[in-house]
């Protein structure tokens, strides 16, 4: 049970970074002139389908584990594992044109 609380925090946590980081590059998109618009459509909709994704994905996986005391922190290791990565991919240094 402790466990479980623990891995719904730290996925809560990295959850509201992801959201920060991805508010963010959505508002400078707003300053990249004539590509920011229709790169900021694309980027939404991207985001949407990676969420689709990283839920279909950690599920899949959790499912291996259907029954077991273990399958919601499985679950959980995922959506922290999948939101970290999409953290890095948004910073604004992997968006830097040029």
């Amino acid at each position: 049970m402790e466990i479980n609380a623990c891995a719904r925090q730290n996925f809560e946590t990295k959850d509201k970074e992801l959201n920060r980081v991805y508010q963010t590059m959505l508002k400078q998109l707003d300053t990249f002139g004539d590509n920011g618009p229709a790169t900021k459509k694309l980027l939404i909709l991207a985001q949407r389908k990676w969420v689709e994704f990283r839920n279909a994905d950690c599920t899949a996986v959790q499912r291996l584990y259907q029954g077991g005391s273990a399958a919601n922190a499985i679950y959980l290791d995922c959506m922290v594992h999948h939101t970290e990565q999409r953290i890095r991919e948004l910073q604004p240094t992997a968006w830097q044109a040029g």
